[in-house]
């Protein structure tokens, strides 16, 4: 990217987050990169089919710290513990955590807690959407879940978006969790907005877990209509640790979630399940990559896509097995369920194998609704969009069903609802 573009521009004269002075050498460091590198364009094999370039042409200024009176979002009416933030910035307000997990503010950390959040945070990842994110975080946040503690309640994550002013904001919630060892916990990161138009929610989460550590992770992302999502999730995990993910995205202009997962310790475990509703022009990508570093470790994927009128979804699924990762065990598999004409799919599960004691299997399968199916329904009494409306249910329901946090089982099913009723269905 130019200097002169005018993403850039808007940037460098927008004050960036302060206050955080050990984050201030890695942030200018993320600019400067930015700069050199610019947002990935579509000749990048991993944005292959995901145009974020025409970001360069819009004045972006950095989304200020929210004001929480007189905000009204369905996601604040979640139980303690809940952090809340708002344009990326802490709330303390509306935000009650309890006393089994531990949290602090990037600012507020000790000089040991800051040396391990600064290993963490850099290098960051390589490309210019990572770049920015990195450029632009501010005071993020710190979670610890203690060592052989077992967190009776899910920890809620609430991120909402609200942009003050004409102009487009662009913010970069940064979240940092770590479940010592013998420790199990449940989180759900959740993604709203309340306000139109035009905005850009680029996160960063970090998670690490050490021995024997346990954590279901959540993630929904109901973005507006209008507004941009990228995210990026890396997990580490140590020996018999268990990492299990679902990630829902049904919002958002043009939206994108990377999950990567470093297995670095025998009998360490992943499952990563996830489901994508696309609707009026979306776009929806899935990057996921698990990397076996080690022997003895398992992986399992599963994502759904459910794609009407003229969307676009992608998801790309890469495991590598490294040469000394024998006795892998590792599936994974991606089903599409498209409802319109034009609606596309664009899907690439990948094996980079190099040990030859392993067990991997990944597959692909796209398709409408069944035609028998339908007319049964049909004749039944239902209409056409009833009749899909069902098969989709069913379709997703696999997965929904297998949601231990029931309150994130029903936002789930509330949002699906919604959004098929909104959707349009074209007999094919």
């Amino acid at each position: 990217m130019s200097s002169d573009s005018v993403l850039i521009q808007s940037l460098t004269a927008s004050p960036r987050p302060s206050g955080v002075a050990w984050l201030k050498p890695l942030q200018q460091a993320s600019f400067d990169r930015l700069r050199e590198l610019g947002l990935p364009t579509r000749k990048s094999e991993d944005w292959k089919y995901t145009d974020i370039t025409t970001m360069n042409d819009k004045a972006f200024v950095v989304a200020k710290p929210g004001r929480f009176e007189g905000l009204k979002h369905q996601l604040l009416s979640v139980p303690a513990p809940r952090l809340v933030f708002v344009n990326g910035h802490y709330m303390a307000e509306p935000s009650e955590l309890g006393s089994q997990v531990s949290f602090k503010t990037f600012s507020q950390l000790t000089a040991n807690e800051e040396q391990r959040v600064r290993a963490l945070l850099s290098p960051g990842p390589g490309d210019g959407v990572a770049a920015l994110q990195q450029a632009l975080s501010g005071d993020g946040g710190f979670i610890v879940v203690p060592a052989e503690t077992s967190v009776a309640v899910p920890i809620h994550i609430v991120h909402i978006s609200s942009p003050d002013g004409p102009a487009p904001t662009i913010s970069a919630p940064t979240l940092v969790v770590v479940a010592s060892h013998g420790s199990r916990a449940t989180l759900v990161e959740a993604y709203g907005h309340v306000e139109k138009g035009l905005y850009w929610t680029n996160s960063r989460t970090i998670v690490a877990l050490e021995e024997r550590a346990s954590l279901h992770h959540y993630k929904i992302q109901n973005e507006g209509a209008d507004g941009v999502h990228t995210g990026h999730c890396q997990v580490l995990q140590a020996k018999d640790s268990a990492y299990e993910s679902f990630s829902f995205a049904a919002g958002a202009k043009l939206g994108r979630n990377e999950l990567h997962v470093t297995l670095n310790g025998a009998n360490a475990s992943v499952t990563m399940n996830g489901l994508y509703l696309v609707r009026e022009g979306r776009l929806l990508d899935n990057h996921t990559v698990v990397d076996h570093a080690v022997p003895h470790a398992r992986s399992s994927q599963y994502y759904k896509g459910i794609l009407a009128e003229n969307s676009r979804a992608v998801f790309n699924g890469k495991i590598i097995v490294r040469r000394d990762a024998q006795k892998t065990d590792s599936s994974q598999l991606n089903r599409n369920l498209l409802l319109g004409p034009k609606a596309e799919i664009d899907t690439r599960p990948q094996l980079q194998i190099d040990a030859d004691d392993v067990k991997c299997s990944h597959g692909a399968s796209i398709g409408r609704p069944n035609p028998e199916e339908m007319f049964y329904l049909e004749s039944r009494g239902l209409s056409s969009k009833q009749a899909a409306h069902l098969l989709c249910v069913g379709f997703a329901e696999d997965l929904i069903s297998k949601l231990q946090d029931g309150r994130a089982r029903h936002e789930i099913q509330n949002i699906l609802a919604e959004v098929f009723a909104q959707m349009k269905v074209v007999a094919t």
